[in-house]
């Protein structure tokens, strides 16, 4: 088993809203996407022990890591993902299939079939990260919001608009007036994501209010950070450097063509280079 699994979805995974999802929801579910990276809708089996050693799960009961497994299921069914076309408007779920194995102590899953184009073939439109960088956050603020900015890891910068939908996307509670969200949850997010060894270098965090109006209310929340470089990545790992032995200049020649089923449908989503947030 090797820690050092990549994360790589199509960007609308991001405008998706994971409600009351804790900190081990995240990282079963993000241990989920990597393992089904580029299956298709094939069935992926995965051993508790490898759950557990991937998320970092401390717990030793597997009655427990069961009941946990059972409790993310459960909230990724009421993630209903809804795209819609000229002539369809289509609402399903991530993953039909969830099956837990007590005696075998596996869990097997696949992806449905209209939701294969965000894991599969993904060469544009892209949010990737590593596996083992995210699972070390610790809140699940910072990990909502590492997702969500890692979509602009190239620009350095990236600024939210709708308090309304950031507050949504962030799962923030009713009742936290905004003053209390950024004390008690963008702050401490932005601490702990500028203390990554690899991502968000010089990492910083600004409130914008609009100061023409009567208590100058919050309009907008901007992040920077130091732009990650740009990298031709076409496979599940990062690419050898140039003075490895196994390093080898691609080509345009070198990328894998494909065809795609649901033509209209990712036609409409791959070719789209920025989806509201």
């Amino acid at each position: 088993m090797d820690k050092n699994e990549i994360v790589k979805y199509n960007n609308y995974m991001n405008t998706l809203n994971f409600k009351n999802f804790g900190v081990s929801d995240f990282d079963f579910l993000m241990v989920l996407c990597a393992k089904l990276k580029d299956k298709g809708t094939d069935k992926v089996t995965l051993t508790f022990v490898e759950l557990r050693y991937l998320t970092g799960y401390k717990q030793t009961s597997n009655e427990q890591f069961i009941k946990d497994l059972r409790r993310m299921n459960e909230k990724l069914q009421k993630v209903t993902a809804c795209i819609e076309t000229k002539q369809e408007i289509l609402s399903f779920v991530l993953f039909p299939t969830f099956v837990i194995h007590k005696e075998k102590q596996t869990l097997t899953i696949c992806v449905n079939e209209y939701f294969k184009f965000i894991l599969n073939d993904v060469v544009q439109n892209f949010t990737i990260f590593e596996l083992l960088e995210f699972t070390s956050l610790s809140s699940k603020y910072s990990k909502t919001l590492y997702r969500l900015l890692k979509q602009w890891r190239t620009q350095g910068e990236y600024i939210f608009h709708d308090i309304a939908d950031f507050r949504e996307k962030m799962d923030i509670p009713e009742s936290f007036s905004n003053k209390i969200m950024i004390r008690d949850c963008i702050k401490r997010a932005v601490e702990e994501i500028s203390a990554l060894n690899k991502s968000f270098e010089n990492f910083k965090f600004e409130c914008m209010y609009d100061i023409h109006k009567r208590g100058k209310p919050l309009v907008g929340l901007k992040f920077s950070w130091k732009a990650e470089e740009r990298k031709a990545i076409e496979r599940n790992d990062p690419l050898p450097s140039s003075k490895s032995k196994n390093y080898k200049k691609f080509k345009f020649t070198d990328i894998k063509q494909h065809n795609y089923d649901y033509k209209e449908l990712e036609k409409k989503l791959l070719n789209t280079n920025n989806f509201s947030l």
